[in-house]
């Protein structure tokens, strides 16, 4: 059923309901987000400031992903963000987020340290999902006012009747959420339980896998020598045969290297896993998978210094693939260069044939579909969930 008589209601109905998110994510009046802590939350980030953000800003400012709308119509904006606001939630009271403070201050030196960053990582996710309850009611007022106005002028059915449909409704259509934030509430108790388990001083290597039988994902982590200007926290949701799949990035960029930190399911029935790791096995496809995942992501900050290389055309490019983000999946190599620098390094160490594809990253925009078709099979795809 489709609850708004026009795309301009259901738009000002989108416009309200980001304007509730963005406070919601912004204000400091909540409570911690760790159970049972009645303190209040302070603003923080997930993506250390001094460890990993000041090393790809200028100014105190990067480059990033921003959500407007002019009139009723949502547009993305790629541009200037100070360092303060990137990466950042009001989910830890002052003495939580204390216990990152050597991750902070020394980067990622040991398991220990590579289970606490992706702690704080399901913890910003968890943070984000709680909002949907928030959404919920809204959604699921709305849709009964309507549902009453417009069934019950035709036919004789009890309120109560009226009121039992819609709360199948709107637990059908936020069961998904539901699920996704209990999985990331079970990835935190694993990740604790692993935390109690480990040395703390067990030391990581520059390719490190950690797991368990009692767990149902694997840690990657994987520290590469080229230094990527961009820092991003992805996560990505997936139902394959009824089976919820979650995966989880972040890229942290250190002075003269990079952090690639992965969460991967073991329960992968598309071999998902399969195509990440073989990306992984060289500085083309770590640079490759690095692209995609951004482009599949609103997570992310760049450089200034690299946004300054950017062509207004290439800059409405990535504009437009990113709001139509439906297109692409964050496993599936982009094709459209947006490191040129280091790929142009990277490439001189590959035969011809790989050269002359990535020189056609660099040179070419790839053929996209008109607008139009592109509108129609985005909201297709958000109306059929």
């Amino acid at each position: 059923m489709n609850l708004f008589t026009s795309e301009i209601e259901q738009l000002n109905f989108d416009t309200e309901k980001e304007k509730k998110y963005n406070s919601y994510l912004g204000r400091c009046s909540n409570k911690c987000i760790i159970q049972d802590c009645e303190n209040k939350a302070i603003y923080s980030h997930v993506i250390s400031e001094k460890r990993y953000l000041m090393n790809i800003s200028r100014g105190g400012h990067l480059i990033g992903i921003v959500s407007k709308r002019k009139k009723n119509q949502k547009y993305l904006s790629i541009e200037s963000i100070g360092i303060q606001k990137a990466s950042g939630f009001s989910g830890f009271c002052k003495n939580h987020d204390s216990e990152y403070y050597n991750i902070d201050c020394n980067g990622l030196n040991t398991y220990y340290d590579l289970l606490f960053q992706f702690k704080r990582v399901l913890y910003k996710h968890l943070y984000y999902h709680n909002y949907y309850k928030e959404y919920e009611n809204d959604f699921a007022t709305i849709w009964l006012t309507k549902f009453v106005n417009l069934i019950s002028k035709k036919l004789n059915i009890c309120i109560n009747k009226l009121t039992h449909l819609y709360k199948e409704e709107a637990s059908r259509k936020f069961k998904k959420y539901h699920e996704i934030e209990n999985y990331i509430k079970v990835e935190i108790e694993n990740i604790n339980m692993l935390i109690d388990s480990i040395s703390k001083s067990k030391k990581l290597d520059d390719e490190s896998v950690l797991s368990h039988e009692d767990i149902c994902f694997y840690i990657i982590r994987k520290r590469w020598a080229i230094k990527l200007p961009c820092a991003l926290d992805a996560g990505y949701y997936y139902y394959l045969n009824d089976v919820l799949l979650a995966f989880h990035f972040c890229i942290l960029p250190e002075n003269d290297r990079t952090e690639i930190l992965m969460i991967l399911p073991k329960n992968d029935p598309a071999d998902i896993n399969k195509k990440i790791v073989k990306q992984m096995e060289d500085d083309l496809g770590i640079l490759n998978f690095c692209e995609a995942l951004l482009m599949s992501s609103e997570n992310w900050y760049i450089s200034p210094e690299v946004f300054d290389t950017f062509s207004d055309k290439k800059i409405k490019f990535m504009k437009d693939d990113l709001y139509f983000i439906n297109e692409r999946t964050f496993y599936n190599e982009y094709d459209m260069s947006i490191f040129d620098s280091i790929r142009h390094d990277i490439i001189k160490l590959y035969d011809k044939s790989v050269v002359q594809n990535e020189r056609n990253k660099l040179i070419n925009f790839p053929k996209r579909a008109s607008s139009e078709d592109r509108m129609t099979k985005f909201k297709e795809k958000i109306f059929s969930t």
